[in-house]
């Protein structure tokens, strides 16, 4: 049986996944995770029926993964009834059922030859109740799964009229891959290419947030953050006015801080776009995103409006190219450079990918962060249930942020939108990044106070005479983590022995007193790089 199933070549959305499979296999990097939550009238049977039916009629649910001689393929599986999974949690508290969807996340799934997605329903009592999804990246994206939550409320209210067919609005994967076949031997797949060789000459490395490499390590948090009425408003007017959306503006304002910690003004973010060209992909459950580089480029005298402006222009550009494949643009690029990185370090994406129910009040859709990502740092605009009101989910690796520092990312990435709106005239070197309240902690009041000390000493001298005096008393205090005299001692030497000749690059500053600003510029002579901690998060 299994030698007379048709086999297809991954597309190449899929192909990427693939890859990344390759190198973080058994880790949640690659899973999708997500319930359609019934809030009145749940029965587990009628759930049953529900997905069995969804998944008989999408045969994006039912891709497997086969290896022939080393090489991975994919074949549309017959259907089969199946009895989904069941949790009884009517005397969970939230907390419990939250952790229960972890471990479904994070047990490893078995991807040859089985099925790539797992179906739990969760009784939560009183007739409330959720179809827990968890999918394999290589056959789901954000989009098929909203347009799933859809069509398993429609499906769920039909079984319940006794309905003896339904009809689904759907159209077949294997659809994709031709039109991606037909794409390949196009003359617009060459054109493509030429335009995305073209749009990367001269960037030559890559931007992020000056953390170390630790690219094996994918383990991360989600920190999530809605915005406030009045910057809701505000964004909504400006957005309004000026003809841009959300996305437009949270790019340009995240652009503008990279810019300031790593005083570049030529920088690229990545961002995932849909992949889907025409109404029958749109119903399609299947992976198909994909994701293109975005090159910003910044200048002295660029204001917050003129840096939206040209994102506009390029993504106007860029998303006609959308189709052509990531990996071919990467390679394209470290062929040309010599650079073994990838392209960008931090990924922004608005997620405005939402289930349609006919009935706001029975069914809602949640999604779940799998804790696991391939950037340094992901930042999610989410508008699902279109009301104006944005919520910010910020997926961080763990190895290189504090929860701290996203906290102040995000306050920052606030205050530059803020200032760039109200500011319209002012160059965005000029905008404010930090808060009044994070000013006070780095710049307290008495820093203009004059302290006396022995003037035939020199710094140094005299912090080695406290050490002395007080070697395991606490010298600094910084998020939580103490040193003390000594232990800076010996960090300082160790820093000493790798600085060697370095010039000092005092970057650019926002800082609002003059004085102050220039008082720390003036410093020269000295055998380190100074990096500004009001601009920089590190």
């Amino acid at each position: 049986m299994m030698d007379e199933v048709k086999l297809y070549n991954l597309t190449f959305p899929q192909e990427n996944i693939w890859q990344l499979n390759m190198i973080c296999e058994n880790t949640p990097l690659n899973i999708i995770a997500g319930s359609l939550n019934i809030h009145n009238g749940f029965d587990k049977d009628r759930a049953n029926d529900t997905v069995n039916e969804f998944v008989k009629q999408n045969d994006g649910l039912r891709l497997r993964l086969k290896l022939v001689d080393g090489k991975i393929f994919q074949y549309v599986s017959d259907y089969t009834k199946f009895v989904a999974e069941y949790v009884d949690a009517s005397e969970y508290t939230k907390e419990q059922v939250e952790d229960l969807k972890k471990r479904i996340i994070s047990k490893p799934m078995q991807i040859i030859d089985n099925n790539l997605f797992e179906y739990t329903l969760i009784d939560l009592g009183s007739l409330r109740g959720e179809i827990f999804l968890k999918a394999h990246h290589i056959i789901a994206d954000a989009w098929s799964t909203a347009k799933m939550s859809s069509q398993l409320s429609y499906i769920y209210e039909k079984l319940s009229e006794n309905v003896e067919k339904l009809e689904l609005n759907t159209s077949s994967y294997t659809d994709f891959i031709i039109s991606e076949t037909e794409y390949v031997n196009s003359d617009k797949y060459v054109k493509d290419g030429k335009f995305w060789e073209e749009y990367l000459v001269g960037y030559t490395s890559t931007v992020g947030f000056n953390k170390p490499n630790v690219c094996e390590n994918f383990d991360a948090k989600r920190y999530e953050y809605k915005l406030s009425d009045s910057l809701n408003n505000k964004i909504s007017e400006y957005c309004k006015q000026n003809r841009f959306s959300p996305y437009i503006i949270f790019m340009s304002a995240f652009s503008i801080y990279l810019s300031y910690i790593n005083d570049v003004q030529d920088l690229v973010i990545g961002t995932p776009v849909l992949n889907r060209s025409n109404f029958k992909e749109k119903t399609m459950q299947g992976m198909c995103i994909s994701t293109i580089p975005v090159r910003i480029k910044l200048t002295d005298d660029s204001t917050f409006y003129s840096v939206c402006k040209s994102i506009v222009k390029d993504s106007f550009d860029t998303f006609k190219h959308q189709k052509y494949p990531y990996s071919k643009i990467a390679s394209q690029y470290k062929d040309k450079t010599g650079n073994t990185d990838n392209l960008f370090k931090t990924m922004l994406s608005y997620q405005n990918a939402r289930a349609d129910f006919a009935d706001l009040y029975k069914y809602s859709m949640t999604w779940n962060f799998q804790g696991a990502i391939e950037e340094d740092l992901d930042m999610h605009i989410q508008d699902l249930n279109n009301s104006g009101k944005l919520v910010l989910n910020i997926d961080y690796k763990q190895a290189l942020f504090t929860d701290y520092e996203i906290k102040l990312f995000v306050k920052r990435i606030e205050n530059i939108i803020l200032n760039g709106i109200e500011k319209i005239d002012e160059t965005i070197y000029n905008l404010n990044v930090i808060s009044d309240e994070e000013h006070n902690v780095i710049l307290p009041s008495k820093i203009g106070e004059i302290t006396e000390y022995p003037k035939d000493k020199s710094l140094i001298e005299l912090f080695l005479v406290e050490k002395e005096k007080y070697p395991d008393k606490v010298a600094l205090v910084y998020n939580g983590q103490k040193v003390t005299y000594n232990e800076l001692n010996i960090r300082a030497m160790q820093i000493q022995s790798l600085l060697n000749n370095c010039s000092i690059n005092v970057r650019r500053c926002n800082w609002n007193n003059a004085k102050q600003r220039n008082r720390y510029s003036s410093i020269n002579n000295c055998s380190f790089k100074i990096r500004c901690k009001i601009c920089s998060a590190g």
